[in-house]
């Protein structure tokens, strides 16, 4: 009778091992409408690992896949879209979308969707506070702006802390997101404030002084004066930046007679050789100039991005901050407005 017993419990004790031992993989599957390819794809936001999914021609799909080391946070790609989801070991998640109309039918349900279906809300609210109303978020007023960024954020927050469905560890990570994104805003709002009062149409432009010229020597904006200048901030490993370079060159060859002076402003600041070498190379036209260490030029125009075109006029006030794109017949209908 005892031996009975002891049998018992040791298969009582190896029965609840197998009910608490969490999987090293998560089950993912769905079925996707109307699509236009033959697989997707999750990838690990700490290890850059990336799992290959493959679609059949119904639009089903279903893999096993490893959370890395144990974190959840993964890219998922479904044709061109992007969508952040957080999936662990052990999770059954089943996901169905119309590509069609994305936004509005993207679902996960299953075992383990309560952290993506955070993320959705987290999203759907930056969206909410951008768009909720006619005039743009950056457009209100410093007082108006905290109030609606607090009101919202700290929503954010509370319905973060008070899911008792969320992974521990996703809260503490999700909390930082929350705040990076509010900073991120906050700091997008100071700098358009910048701009709007220091940047603004009419206002006389920053300059810059002495930037080397390809064609020897140096050049000051000052040494422009007369003419409307066409700046493009660029580098070169910046492929969007090269891709606008033929439409550029038909500018320059447009207006040779016009008083307007195309010129490109290399972002390096050391390797002159690679930029001259680069410039020949691609046979590029107008005056290219390259920055060197005086970054203050660059800074005043609160260039984080490239390419970024500005527009002066012919007495170095500010035409446009963020002019078009040589691609973009906006800029030839602005250069006509000012019988350029």
């Amino acid at each position: 009778m005892r031996n009975v017993i002891k049998i018992l419990i040791l298969l009582s004790l190896i029965s609840s091992c197998k009910k608490t031992t969490k999987k090293d993989y998560f089950l993912f599957s769905g079925k996707i409408k109307n699509k236009t390819y033959d697989s997707i794809m999750l990838k690990s936001f700490y290890k850059q690992k990336q799992t290959i999914i493959k679609v059949t021609s119904d639009g089903s799909f279903k893999d096993t896949v490893r959370a890395f080391d144990g974190h959840g946070y993964h890219g998922l790609y479904i044709g061109d879209v992007f969508h952040k989801v957080y999936f662990q070991n052990g999770d059954e998640i089943t996901m169905t979308v119309d590509v069609k109309n994305f936004d509005k039918t993207l679902q996960f349900s299953g075992n383990g969707t309560e952290e993506t279906h955070f993320i959705q809300k987290f999203y759907n609210t930056l969206d909410f506070i951008h768009d909720d109303s006619k005039i743009s978020l950056y457009d209100l007023s410093e007082t108006d702006f905290t109030t609606k960024i607090n009101y919202h954020f700290t929503n954010l927050n509370d319905l973060l802390l008070k899911d008792k469905t969320l992974d521990s560890t996703f809260i503490v990570k999700q909390q930082k997101e929350i705040d990076h994104v509010l900073k991120n805003i906050k700091e997008t709002f100071k700098e358009k404030a910048y701009i709007k009062k220091e940047l603004g149409k009419g206002k006389v432009s920053p300059t810059f002084t002495n930037y080397i010229n390809y064609k020897g020597g140096t050049t000051s904006l000052n040494d422009l004066k007369g003419k409307y200048v066409y700046i493009d901030f660029w580098d070169i490993w910046c492929k969007p930046c090269i891709a606008e370079f033929p439409s550029l060159k038909k500018l320059i060859k447009k207006y040779h007679s016009k008083k307007i002076e195309f010129v490109s402003i290399a972002l390096m600041t050391e390797d002159s050789k690679e930029w001259k070498d680069f410039i020949t190379e691609k046979k590029l036209k107008g005056t290219q100039l390259l920055m060197t260490k005086d970054k203050s030029f660059r800074e005043a125009y609160k260039v984080s991005g490239i390419p970024r075109y500005i527009l002066i006029d012919n007495k170095g006030n500010i035409v446009s901050q963020d002019a078009p794109r040589p691609s973009d017949p906006k800029l030839v209908e602005l250069f006509n407005s000012l019988d350029i």
